[in-house]
């Protein structure tokens, strides 16, 4: 009776699904294993590059060794060195000339005396930040700014593009032509330029915002123009009521929410969606204008801080916070003299700075070592 009943276990142990099976179709299984892997076609490469993004994005380079491995995909292993190689062989000549001229301004600074501070890097980066305004509203695009251009393009917040080495160089040289030109003008000069363009030096009225601002989901229409229906606003209206209302109960603060919520809509943003002095017309340097609604609501706040309701305009709805009023001050030439000087240099700004870095290249011996033989001298 025994081989029977093993018999019949066995055979029912045949007929029974995998362990795995997920579903049945007409006794057939599917199993996890084929879900899986019919996922992993459809999305997986784009998952995997997603996760490599990240993770190279927290690589220290300097730290690894040649024989490190950068990327292990199945049986295959891309080390440090390997990577290396195949990138020098296109561009380590470039690179190259490149440090190299970082390494002569960092010398010359050294030798000044100067050390490159936050407000010579914000500096720097408001001079391109302006430049590029004139540059895309010539071209009619008013909408585009610079810190949203280096993420989309680059990937990069503003605090990694000024981390960059050739920002920083651009910082350097900038100060050390500030440097030399701070007794170039005398202050009739200065008194003179500074009277031609008052307007340039007063202090507009503004209000002192936070924000976060979230755009709406749009479908393009037939004429390229983004429609957004009445769907969609409720669904962002619903979302942005909740967070004003997380927010205002004390459930959440408004910079933890910006981080989570709007601190990838808005790369120009300062920590906790700090967008500093906002004047009526809503400019920003480091972001797109703010919405002409959200500064007018701004202006009715009688006690600081003041969370405003969410506010719609066309493009999205928009939280703030008020922090505070500043009245119009007409400029004084005392307070203004040092961005008078300033002005004065950034007006001849480029052909200064071709200038400096020709004249320190020319100044500091470099020798040129053979590339290939740099390799044969590292094996």
């Amino acid at each position: 009776m025994v081989v029977p009943l093993l018999l019949t276990a066995l055979l029912s142990a045949a007929d029974a699904p995998p362990a795995d099976a997920v579903a049945l179709v007409g006794g057939e299984p599917i199993t996890l294993r084929q879900v899986e892997d019919s996922l992993l076609a459809k999305e997986g490469k784009e998952a995997v590059q997603t996760w490599v993004d990240q993770h190279l994005e927290r690589i220290d380079w300097d730290r690894l060794g040649d024989e490190d491995p950068v990327l292990t995909i199945g049986f295959n292993k891309i080390t440090r060195k390997e990577l290396a190689t195949a990138l020098a062989a296109k561009g380590a000549g470039k690179v190259r000339d490149d440090l190299i001229n970082i390494a002569i301004v960092d010398q010359a600074l050294k030798k000044a005396g100067v050390v490159v501070l936050p407000a010579q890097v914000r500096a720097t980066w408001e001079r391109m930040a302006r430049k590029f305004q004139e540059d895309m509203a010539k071209k009619g695009n008013t909408q585009v700014d610079l810190a949203s251009w280096i993420k989309t393009k680059e990937g990069l917040t503003i605090e990694q593009f000024q981390a960059q080495p050739g920002f920083r160089m651009l910082a350097g040289l900038q100060a050390l032509i500030h440097l030399r030109a701070a007794t170039e003008f005398s202050d009739e000069v200065l008194r003179a330029a500074f009277a031609g363009r008052p307007e340039r030096y007063r202090e507009a009225e503004a209000v002192e915002l936070s924000a976060i601002t979230i755009p709406f989901r749009g479908t393009p229409g037939k004429d390229g123009q983004t429609i957004v229906d009445r769907a969609e606003r409720e669904r962002l209206s619903q979302v942005m009521d909740s967070l004003h209302r997380q927010i205002s109960s004390g459930q959440v603060s408004f910079e933890k929410t910006f981080e989570v919520f709007g601190k990838g809509w808005d790369a120009g943003a300062g920590p906790g969606g700090r967008l500093g002095w906002i004047p009526r017309d809503g400019r920003r340097l480091d972001g797109s204008p703010v919405a002409e609604e959200v500064v007018r609501a701004a202006w009715t706040a009688d006690r600081f801080p003041t969370l405003l309701p969410p506010l719609m305009d066309g493009k999205g709805i928009t939280l703030a916070v008020v922090h505070g009023h500043r009245p119009q001050r007409d400029p004084d030439f005392i307070d203004a003299k040092e961005r008078v000087r300033a002005d004065l240099i950034d007006e001849t700004l480029e052909r200064r700075t071709d200038a400096l870095l020709k004249e320190l290249k020319d100044t500091t011996p470099v020798e040129y070592l053979s590339l290939p033989g740099a390799k044969d001298g590292r094996r």
